[in-house]
């Protein structure tokens, strides 16, 4: 596991052992995981646990502003999804 950046203690993260499609996520106390999408524009929730609202739409944002990154990480870890 790799931590990408920090969401106040929230650890973003990619595991190293994970399945596509390409996601990030999200780790405290809670769970959250993030499907990342080609753009930006495709980041969503794809499931959460013991996260508010309120932490859940700040990571979303985090994410967002780092989605290049992010995706560039999983890509380095998994290859590109779907293979091409």
């Amino acid at each position: 596991m790799a931590t990408l950046f920090l969401v106040g203690r929230i650890r973003i993260v990619v595991y190293a052992n994970d399945h596509p499609p390409p996601h990030a996520h999200a780790v405290n106390d809670g769970h959250a995981r993030f499907a990342l999408g080609e753009t930006s524009a495709d980041v969503h929730l794809v499931e959460s646990e013991r996260m508010s609202r309120r932490k859940l739409r700040s990571i979303a944002e985090a994410i967002v502003a780092h989605h290049d990154e992010c995706l560039a990480f999983w890509r380095r870890i998994h290859g590109r999804w779907p293979h091409e």
